[in-house]
């Protein structure tokens, strides 16, 4: 997220370089932005407070997930608990068969992986 804020806040420079009329600084040598129309001003001032809002938003999460991972929840799924899981935790039934379970049941039935038959 904050990556993509970067890169949005980059093409939005850009794209307002492009928009404005004549460039104009104040008397510190700061630029300031005059666009001709009022929406696309809007529209370009609301870009870059997206942007900031994202990486702010990104740092935030980064930040909270230094705090809050363990080596439990550092899985890739996190806390929140996989289907299979919840099926396996109720009076519903089993889990469903993994690929661990299905080659048991073919060595069980006498077939053999990489045999060979006639």
């Amino acid at each position: 997220m904050a990556t993509w804020s970067l890169l949005i806040s980059f093409v939005a420079s850009m794209a307002a370089g492009l928009l404005l009329d004549k460039v104009e600084t104040d008397e510190d040598g700061n630029v300031v932005n005059k666009f001709s129309n009022k929406y696309v001003g809007v529209a370009m001032v609301a870009i870059r407070y997206l942007a900031m809002a994202l990486l702010y938003g990104g740092i935030t999460m980064v930040i909270v997930g230094l705090f809050v991972m363990t080596p439990e929840t550092a899985n890739g799924q996190g806390s929140v608990p996989v289907v299979s899981d919840i099926v396996g935790s109720t009076p519903l039934g089993d889990a469903p068969p993994g690929p661990q379970d299905v080659a048991d049941a073919g060595a069980d039935a006498g077939d053999s992986v990489g045999d060979l038959q006639d």
